[in-house]
């Protein structure tokens, strides 16, 4: 962790804006054929997603769950999505590791010609998948997967290191005395929309799912101007929407929104809180990770929030997942957009959420415009 050599108040105002190094990633598997998901938070280990194609499929679940759970009070129903339209996903071939229609990650069965999906169920069991697999309806059975936070990859250049290092304590030496304009700003093109873009007649919201919000920092927004809200998972292990243990979820809210004009820290890529209101989904814990399903929870709070972006600068490497697929269409279909991080692995893994159908991949690119250090 980059973070490490800081200071706590460095690491605090550090979170907003700049470049995102904020967490490095041990890689331990160099084979970019092998699925780079890791389910380290034991609280994964018996969890599934349970595709099903009816509500009378979503029935049998629930009743065998509740039957199973009679005699094992281990396993529970965590939670249920119905999509707000069926989904059906035509059999692309896509193989997995095996070659047999499997994604690789926990089992399912080979696709029909098409299939229809009309939701997700989350459930803890200890029961081999093959019981719900045999549910009539039942599209497919999945293990839930990990995914953290997209920071610098570990084995990237030290100098580089070093520098983002250097480029903070500079910027927190001199912090009181300006307010600095990360380089990304003008190479996005940015600024010339600040003075020419109308006020829309409501702000539009926009939901950062990642490790929380720093409610009360004097460089993001917050009361009178806007009211933040927000959503996390309940678990007092995973932490609290506007308590940002990381620092990750703030710096990410601070490069979309840190406030401009105010002689604070940086500024964002829209400076104008005025503009734009937040809702942020705590899916990953303080930690920096978090179960996929969480992260699901996660974004259909920015849904009904009335978001109409969802920024994720998280994933995991070769963890495709059928469910979480048509997930995301779900949302695309309703009329929301969904933008996601290419991962800073530096290689040719494949990248989720980012590399979903119906998700907007973002890749980084070095100050310059040089090659970054995302997937390709």
């Amino acid at each position: 962790d980059n973070r490490s050599k800081l200071s706590k108040e460095q690491r605090r105002l550090a979170g907003v804006g700049g470049d995102d190094a904020q967490s490095a990633r041990a890689l331990t598997n160099d084979d970019p054929t092998q699925p780079f998901a890791h389910v380290s938070d034991p609280d994964l280990v018996n969890q599934i997603i349970v595709s099903y194609s009816t509500p009378e499929a979503l029935i049998q679940i629930q009743n065998h769950v509740s039957t199973a759970a009679s005699s094992n009070g281990e396993i529970k129903l965590k939670g249920v999505k119905n999509f707000s339209r069926v989904q059906r996903r035509k059999n692309r071939g896509r193989g997995g590791q095996g070659g047999d229609g499997r994604d690789g990650n926990g089992g399912g069965r080979q696709l029909q010609d098409e299939e229809s999906t009309a939701g997700i169920a989350v459930i803890v069991t200890t029961e081999d998948i093959s019981a719900y697999q045999s549910i009539n309806g039942v599209t497919k059975v999945e293990r839930d997967t990990e995914l953290t936070i997209d920071g610098l990859r570990s084995n990237f250049d030290p100098d580089v290191v070093k520098k983002y290092i250097d480029d903070l304590d500079r910027a927190q030496s001199g912090r009181k005395l300006q307010e600095a304009r990360p380089w990304g700003i003008d190479l996005v093109n940015v600024t010339q929309l600040w003075d020419t873009i109308d006020p829309p007649p409501s702000p539009i919201t926009i939901c950062v799912v990642d490790t929380g919000y720093d409610l009360g920092h004097v460089d993001l927004p917050q009361l009178p101007l806007q009211d933040v809200t927000g959503w996390d998972t309940g678990n007092a292990n995973n932490g609290v929407w506007n308590v940002d243990g990381n620092s990750h979820g703030t710096h990410c809210a601070g490069s979309i929104g840190a406030i401009g004009n105010n002689a604070e820290g940086v500024v964002g890529v829209n400076p104008d809180q005025e503009k734009f209101r937040f809702h942020i989904a705590k899916g990953l814990s303080d930690r920096g990770s978090g179960a996929g399903s969480d992260v699901l929870n996660a974004v259909s709070s920015c849904v009904e929030a009335g978001a109409k972006v969802i920024s994720m600068s998280l994933g995991c490497d070769n963890c495709f997942s059928q469910a979480t697929d048509l997930f995301y269409q779900d949302v695309y279909d309703q009329n929301v957009l969904v933008i996601a991080a290419a991962g800073n692995s530096g290689d040719v893994r494949d990248h989720f959420p980012s590399g979903y159908t119906a998700v907007m991949s973002v890749a980084s690119v070095a100050e310059g415009g040089g090659e970054g250090s995302s997937n390709y």
